[in-house]
C-alpha cells in the first residue's frame, strides 16, 4: 500500500528529527469481531522510558544459612495487596508468609498426601485475590485464605480423555481454574506438523470443563535421538491471570490475549529484525546437557552424547521469550535468552545477563521497555514493583522486590 509505506516513512522521519522525544508509531484496527489489533512497525518506540531501581527496596534471605529466611529451592513468589510476601518453599514444601518488612510471619502446609499437604514439593504458587494456591507436584492445590486458614483442597485436574498432562495456570474471583493440557491427537503429529495444547475452563468444584483455546506448542521434527523439537526454535507461550489469557508463538511477536471464556479481545504485533542463533548459542545448549551426566551410568552418558551430536538448532532466535501478565492487567514481552532451554538446577535457567522486556497495556499501547537485572527471575509484576527471586554469587536464592520509576 504506498499510502500506507509513506505514513510510516514520514513517522520515522519524525522520530530521527526530535532527538529527544519518545515515539510511538502504531497502527490500531478493531476487526468486525471486537476484536483489538495494535501493530507496531521496526521503528516504533514505547511511550514512556520507566526505570528499574538498581537497589532493591526489599530483600529476604540474603546472607541466610537456616531458619524460615532460608531457601531450598523457591517455587513462586507473590505480593498480597497488604504488602505481605508469600514464598512457596520446595524443602521442605511450605507456603512461608512474610510482613511488607520482610519478618517471617508463619508457614502454610506441609509434605503430605491430605488437605492442606503436598505431595513431595512445591511446584507452583498461584493467588486470587489475596488468596494464595499452592500446586504441588501432583498437581494437587491447597487454597489458604488470606488470613492463612486452609479453605479447600482440589485434587488433580481431570480434563477429557483427549488431553494430559494437566497444570492449573490461574484462578478467576469465582475460584474457577485455567488448566493446560497437552493435546493428544488420534496420532501423533508426523515431522513438520505441530504439537499443540489445550487450556480449558474448570468449575471451582474441579467436576467440570470447557474447552477455551487451542494453541500450537512446538513444531515435530525428526532424525535426533529422544528429541522431536528444533532447539531454539519457536514455541507457544501461555500467561493466565484471574482475568485474561494471552498466547503466542514465538515464531513471530503476536500476542493475542482472551477473556476467560476464550475470546480474543486484545492482539499486539511488532515487526522485529531476527536474532540469528550463534555458535556461542549452540555451545551453552551442548555444555549444558552434558553437564547433566556427571553422575549418570556410561550407557546414559553414551545416549545424551549421541543426542547432543545430532542436535538440530534452529537458524535463528524466536522473536521473544517469556510471556507474563502482571497484576495491573499489562502485558510483558521478554527478549529471547538461551536460558530458556537450560535444565538442572535453578541457576542453569536463571538468565546470565540483563534481559530487556517490553510492557503493554491490556489495550495493546506499548507503555516502556524495562531491563531486569541479570541472575534474576521475576514471578510478579504490579503497577510499581518486580518481585522475584535473584541469584547470589554461590547461587543462593533470595526474594527481592525492586521499584519501577514511571
Amino acid at each position: 500500500m504506498q499510502d500506507g509505506n509513506w505514513y510510516w516513512r514520514c513517522a520515522a522521519l519524525v522520530c530521527a528529527l526530535s532527538a529527544h522525544a519518545v515515539c510511538v508509531t502504531a497502527q490500531q484496527v478493531r476487526d468486525s469481531a471486537g476484536v483489538r489489533i495494535v501493530s507496531y512497525e521496526r521503528n516504533a518506540a514505547p511511550k514512556h522510558r520507566w526505570t528499574l531501581e538498581s537497589k532493591p527496596i526489599l530483600e529476604i534471605g540474603r546472607n541466610a544459612d537456616e531458619g524460615p529466611t532460608a531457601f531450598a529451592g523457591i517455587a513462586g513468589v507473590v505480593r498480597l495487596s497488604d504488602g505481605r510476601i508469600a514464598v512457596a518453599n520446595v524443602k521442605p514444601s511450605e507456603i512461608r508468609l512474610y510482613s511488607s518488612s520482610g519478618a517471617f510471619q508463619r508457614a502454610l502446609g506441609r509434605n503430605g498426601q491430605g488437605p492442606g499437604e503436598f505431595n513431595q514439593q512445591l511446584f507452583r504458587l498461584l493467588r486470587s485475590g489475596d488468596s494464595l494456591i499452592g500446586i504441588d507436584n501432583n498437581m494437587r492445590a491447597q487454597i489458604f485464605e488470606p488470613r492463612g486458614e486452609m479453605a479447600r483442597s482440589l485434587a488433580r485436574p481431570r480434563p477429557p480423555a483427549a488431553a494430559s498432562a494437566p497444570a492449573r495456570l490461574a484462578f478467576d474471583s469465582r475460584g474457577n481454574a485455567i488448566v493446560h493440557a497437552v493435546d493428544l491427537p488420534a496420532k501423533p503429529p508426523a515431522p513438520g506438523e505441530m504439537h499443540y495444547v489445550k487450556l480449558f475452563r474448570e468449575t471451582g468444584d474441579g467436576e467440570a470443563y470447557a474447552e477455551l483455546l487451542r494453541v500450537p506448542a512446538y513444531e515435530a521434527t525428526e532424525g535426533q535421538p529422544g528429541l522431536n523439537f528444533v532447539v531454539y526454535g519457536p514455541a507457544g507461550r501461555i500467561a493466565a491471570s484471574n482475568t485474561h489469557i494471552c498466547t503466542g508463538f514465538s515464531n513471530e511477536f503476536a500476542i493475542t490475549c482472551h477473556d476467560h471464556a476464550g475470546r480474543a479481545r486484545t492482539i499486539v504485533r511488532r515487526s522485529l529484525l531476527p536474532r540469528s542463533i550463534s555458535d556461542a548459542d549452540r555451545s551453552f545448549y551442548r555444555d549444558m546437557v552434558l553437564s547433566t551426566t556427571k553422575r549418570a551410568p556410561p550407557d546414559v552418558v553414551a545416549k545424551i552424547e549421541e543426542t547432543v551430536r545430532s542436535t538440530q538448532f534452529a537458524s535463528r532466535a524466536p522473536a521473544f521469550g517469556r510471556l507474563m501478565l502482571a497484576q495491573s492487567g499489562d502485558i510483558w514481552v521478554s527478549e529471547f535468552d538461551r536460558s530458556e532451554m537450560a535444565v538442572g538446577s535453578s541457576a542453569a535457567r536463571t538468565t546470565q545477563v540483563p534481559l530487556r522486556w517490553s510492557v503493554f497495556s491490556s489495550e495493546g499501547e506499548w507503555l516502556s521497555d524495562l531491563t531486569l537485572p541479570a541472575r534474576f527471575t521475576p514471578h510478579e509484576m504490579g503497577t510499581d514493583y518486580v518481585l522475584g527471586v535473584s541469584l547470589d554469587a554461590e547461587d543462593g536464592e533470595r526474594v527481592t522486590l525492586y521499584r519501577i520509576r514511571r
